[in-house]
Parts: C-alpha cells; sequence; structure tokens
C-alpha cells in the first residue's frame, strides 16, 4: 500500500485504513464453464479481461473513464486522497476512511446513460435524479440507491439467458469482474449477450438497459415508497453484524445481532459491498480501522465495528458500533499514565504461595 514517512508530521498509514480487497478472478471459469459450456465460458471472460483503469477522480466524472474499472481504480482512488497534500494528519487519513465516493458510479453511469430509453414517468424521474448526482454513496443519496438497484438488475437481464441461474448468481458478488463485462459489452453495443435467446424477436443492448432500471425503480418503489425524493441509499443498506452462533434463531436476533444503516458500496475506500444472497444488505465490513501516528504527536486511533465484550448483557457489547458507523476513533493510549485514566478497573493476577499450591 506504499508507505509514508513520519517526519514532520506525517502520519503512517495502518492496514485497517482498507476496508475492500482484491479479488481473484481464477476460479470463476470452471464454474461458468461447467454450467454454460467452454465455448461461452471463455468468452464470457474475454469480454471481461481488457482492462484500462480510470486515471483520475475528475477523468472518470467527465465521462472519459476507460472499460475495465477494478480494484485498480480503487488504489487510483486512494493514491489520489493519500497525495491531495503534501502532509497527512490523523484527520486526512480519518477523512479517507470515512469516503463514500464511487469511481464505479462514476465509470458505469454514463454508459448506462447512452443506453437507456425510459418509458414510463418514474423511470424518468430516476434518471433525472441520477443526472445532477455526484457519484458519492452517501447513506442519504437516494441516487446512490437508484443506480446500486439498477447495477445489480444488469447482469441478470444481459447475460442470465446464456449463463443460467447458477453461473449467474456465481458471479453477482465479483462487482468488479461485472463492472468490466457490463462496460465492454455496452461499449461494443454487442448483441450476442443482450439479445435474450429464449425469445424469437431480437433484444437490444439499449432494451436490456432499459428494462433493468425499470425493474429497479419498482424494486426500490415496494421497498421505499412512490416519493422518490424521500429514497435514501441507507434505508435499504444496512451494514449487518450477526451473532457468530445464534443468529440464525429467529427470536434470538434481535437479541444479540447488530445492524446499522450505511453508505458505500463495493469500491468506495469506506467499503459497502452488499451481499447477492442478502439483497442490499451488506455482511462484509471494515471490522478494525486503525491510523497510526509516528510523529511526536502521536495521535494513534482505532475503532471496531461493535463493541469489546462478548456478552449482550454488557454496556460494551455495542457501545463502538455508532461510532464505527460515523468513521469516528478512540485513541490509542499508550502512555501508562493515559491507560490508567481510561482504566474501567484493575486486574491482579497473584501466584499462589507454596502452602496454597501444596494445598491444591
Amino acid at each position: 500500500m506504499g508507505r509514508l514517512d513520519a517526519d514532520e508530521g506525517n502520519t503512517a498509514m495502518a492496514p485497517g485504513l482498507l476496508g475492500g480487497r482484491l479479488e481473484g478472478m481464477s476460479e470463476t471459469i470452471d464454474v461458468a464453464d461447467e454450467v454454460v459450456g467452454p465455448e461461452k465460458a471463455d468468452r464470457f471472460v474475454e469480454v471481461v479481461m481488457p482492462r484500462n483503469a480510470v486515471q483520475s477522480r475528475d477523468e472518470a466524472a467527465g465521462g472519459a473513464a476507460a472499460s475495465g474499472l477494478d480494484n485498480e481504480g480503487f488504489l487510483f482512488e486512494l493514491r489520489e486522497l493519500l497525495t491531495d497534500k503534501a502532509h497527512l494528519t490523523s484527520e486526512d487519513f480519518a477523512r479517507i476512511q470515512a469516503d463514500t465516493l464511487s469511481l464505479h458510479a462514476r465509470a458505469l453511469l454514463p454508459l448506462l446513460m447512452q443506453h437507456v430509453q425510459p418509458e414510463t414517468a418514474a423511470d424518468r424521474q430516476a434518471l433525472d435524479i441520477l443526472r445532477r448526482w455526484d457519484g458519492d454513496m452517501r447513506g442519504t443519496s437516494n441516487a446512490a440507491s437508484i443506480f446500486e438497484a439498477w447495477f445489480l438488475q444488469l447482469t441478470p437481464t444481459i447475460a442470465g439467458d446464456d449463463l443460467g441461474p447458477l453461473a449467474t448468481a456465481s458471479y453477482a458478488g465479483r462487482f468488479s469482474f461485472v463492472t468490466r463485462f457490463l462496460e465492454n459489452t455496452l461499449d461494443a453495443n454487442d448483441l450476442t449477450w443482450c439479445d435474450d435467446r429464449s425469445t424469437t424477436k431480437p433484444e437490444t443492448c439499449d432494451q436490456d438497459v432499459t428494462s433493468a432500471l425499470h425493474a429497479a425503480v419498482a424494486d426500490l418503489t415496494s421497498r421505499l415508497g412512490s416519493d422518490m425524493t424521500r429514497w435514501r441509499w441507507d434505508g435499504i443498506h444496512r451494514a449487518v453484524f450477526p451473532h457468530q452462533g445464534l443468529d440464525g434463531i429467529a427470536p434470538l436476533r434481535a437479541l444479540l445481532s447488530r445492524s446499522v444503516p450505511n453508505g458505500g458500496d463495493w469500491s468506495t475506500p469506506n467499503v459497502g459491498a452488499v451481499s447477492t444472497a442478502q439483497p442490499y444488505d451488506q455482511r462484509s465490513v471494515a471490522g478494525y480501522r486503525q491510523i497510526i501516528d509516528l510523529s511526536p504527536a502521536n495521535d494513534s486511533r482505532f475503532i471496531i465495528d461493535v463493541g469489546q465484550s462478548g456478552h449482550f448483557l454488557s454496556n460494551h457489547y455495542d457501545d463502538f458500533l455508532e461510532d464505527w458507523h460515523g468513521v469516528q476513533h478512540r485513541k490509542m493510549r499508550m502512555e501508562k499514565a493515559d491507560i490508567e485514566l481510561g482504566a474501567l478497573g484493575h486486574l491482579r493476577l497473584v501466584p499462589l504461595d507454596q502452602t496454597q499450591r501444596t494445598q491444591r
């Protein structure tokens, strides 16, 4: 991830900064090969593989993003954030950890706009909202909810008839892979993918993109109501923290598991990838955030996702959750005086004397 020197007040970056993960693609090929046959699987991979990463936020915002935004784009975004200032403080790194600007959305949305042909008033209103959007997947954004719902509908609409349900589901959570496929297919206006082979009438990519938008708007309307001005991304997107052993027991779930409305998507530094098994839920979270300050100021910070206690009756079972959601941190105490000041109590371990050891 690179290194920042600690002189002159610079702050070093710790691994907790990154909420995303790098995806491998090789394991997906065998699944498609088995389900739809080697020819179609190879062609799916060929469509996906060409990549030219987005070079900057401005390039993506201007619609000049080349096809193939993947984790490289995520790293380009981090590079821009890290080189924005000559010297970075702990506050700067906290701001980076909270960033929800989606280069993925900025790259893909202009291409979708070229293909969509809305037929209903609701779809046209959704597009008007998206045209004014800056690509930030903040929780309060109605446009973010529309874009994500649209994105999730695209691959099943375009490739579902070719891949079949099993392969389509297996690819669904591989967001960078799917994004490259969509960008390359739509950029080439590839009718071999866009046409639904289960019908006699040929379909176009414009029709598929439009159908996906219509399905997305209908889905959001059923979940959030008909007033799009009141839609929010965090109205359907929740970071979920299931109890590891007992979340599957419905009466205990409300008592032991936790969730919180959240922003972000799979490509943002403040990661918010959705679960394809539970649409719009976020099941993969940045469980630990950390900022290490190597300067004399020693402004090191951390936060974990829920709380430090595993006992649900403890006050500390979920007392970090609000700060985690707000990307706020707790001071990392390194000095004994600071540790003593914040101590809840003391546990003293005293060795047994000889008589006690004999009695045992």
